[in-house]
């Protein structure tokens, strides 16, 4: 009888250990890696638990309730529905539905959470999604907010069929070497890469755009209006912002225009998430220009004290490099860049990006001015990665199964000693 007992309790030990073979689930989040907005149900939940089963995926609400893309906006229901899953380079996916079409984002709307539309073809990047486990944070969103410079106009392009990309192929490519994934945000999509395209097009670059309207000239409107509805849209994590070239041809005096320009930071500062940051660059060279240096070395003081503040931003510098050989730079225009131009510009941008986060997408310098700056009022903690070196991330799941394993091997340790003692 005793040796009866003792084979079951060793048995229950042992089919505590076997894997379980049931479907898996992983709570996740689901991006479009084009708009970067998310899938959003009619409750405002943006995490769902996704469950595999048999190369078929399906996703519920914490309630259980199903979710269903086959409409214009996310549902929930007590209805089933399954999808297919496709996994693509770069931690894109594709989300088939049962009748073959893709989900997308048709990038209406006004609010962050995804308008869903459906692709036949699949083929557009507007079709890809991340679907990232909750615990290790959504891929960032990028603006790269500016004039012509943003936008990428190049007078050596003209006649040609070559997109207007200014830096933002380089640095779109340097960011997804480097975060593995991506999204570039804006409400300017002319140019729109497939699911397979190691580069993104979106941006907010409008040539022509000043700061603010102040000089009523038709042809240069503002930009200030439009970012708090760009703002709580896109809802990006890193605004990079390169503005004022147009003020500096329309204004008398440059210092008029740090007034300005500091509202525009503070107004978008205002709504960053709190690991983002307002990247703001120096103006590249002109030719034959006076006021841009002037406005720069204005601009990097003001923004030392805003730094100091403790506003989110940081610095980069791209008219150092620019200048050290102008003329090979700009264009036949002698105000915007050619395409070595730009690949400095993206160059630059990337060390300012990747000094302030590291490759997991988190923030590892609250206000990086760069390069280094003595007063810049950094502490030695804020300014090293936060590596947690010996830290482990362990599954809740996991760790509870490790606890009940230990205490059934306990048991039986005890009723054995019993067993003996008798």
């Amino acid at each position: 009888m005793k040796k009866c007992l003792v084979v079951v309790l060793i048995s229950v030990l042992l089919l505590s250990c076997v894997p379980a073979t049931a479907n898996s689930t992983t709570a996740v989040t689901i991006m479009n890696c084009d708009t970067g907005r998310l899938i959003t149900d009619q409750n405002g939940n943006t995490q769902f638990n996704m469950l595999e089963d048999g190369g078929k995926n399906s996703f519920t609400d914490a309630e259980g309730n199903y979710l269903n893309l086959s409409g214009s906006t996310a549902q929930v229901s007590v209805n089933s529905i399954a999808y297919t899953i496709t996994s693509l380079s770069m931690q894109r996916s594709l989300i088939q539905l049962p009748n073959m079409n893709y989900v997308c984002d048709s990038d209406e709307g006004t609010t962050n959470a995804a308008t869903i539309a459906s692709d036949s073809e699949g083929n557009l990047i507007r079709c890809a999604w991340f679907i990232t486990p909750v615990e290790n944070g959504r891929p960032l969103r990028i603006l790269c907010l500016g004039d012509s410079l943003t936008y990428g106009v190049d007078l050596d392009l003209s006649g040609t069929t070559n997109p207007r990309i200014a830096y933002r192929q380089t640095l779109s490519m340097n960011m997804i070497d480097y975060f593995g994934a991506v999204a570039f945000v804006g409400n300017v999509d002319e140019y729109t890469t497939t699911v397979s395209d190691p580069f993104l097009y979106r941006h907010s670059g409008y040539s022509g755009y000043v700061i603010e309207d102040v000089y009523h000239v038709a042809q240069h409107p503002g930009i200030k209006p439009m970012m708090d509805d760009m703002m709580a849209k896109y809802q990006p994590d890193i605004v990079i912002m390169m503005l004022g070239t147009n003020d500096l041809g329309l204004s008398i005096m440059t210092g008029d225009i740090i007034p300005r320009w500091e509202s525009l930071v503070r107004q978008i500062e205002k709504q960053l998430p709190e690991n983002g940051m307002i990247l703001c660059a120096s103006l590249p060279p002109l030719l034959d220009s006076t006021k841009e240096p002037m406005f720069n070395e204005k601009m990097q003081a003001r923004l030392r004290e805003l730094a100091n503040e403790g506003i989110k931003i940081g610095f980069a510098d791209p008219n150092t490099p620019l200048s050290e050989n102008e003329q090979g730079y700009l264009n036949s225009d002698g105000v915007h860049f050619n395409s070595r131009g730009y690949q400095v510009i993206g160059t630059v941008f990337t060390d300012a990006i990747t000094t302030a986060y590291n490759s997991s997408g988190k923030k590892i310098m609250p206000n990086p001015l760069i390069p280094a700056d003595p007063y810049a009022e950094l502490t030695e903690e804020s300014s090293q990665p936060n590596t947690d070196a010996g830290h482990w991330d362990i599954n809740p799941v996991a760790l509870a199964l490790i606890g009940i394993g230990v205490a059934i091997v306990a048991a039986v340790i005890v009723l054995l000693c019993v067993l003996k003692k008798k």
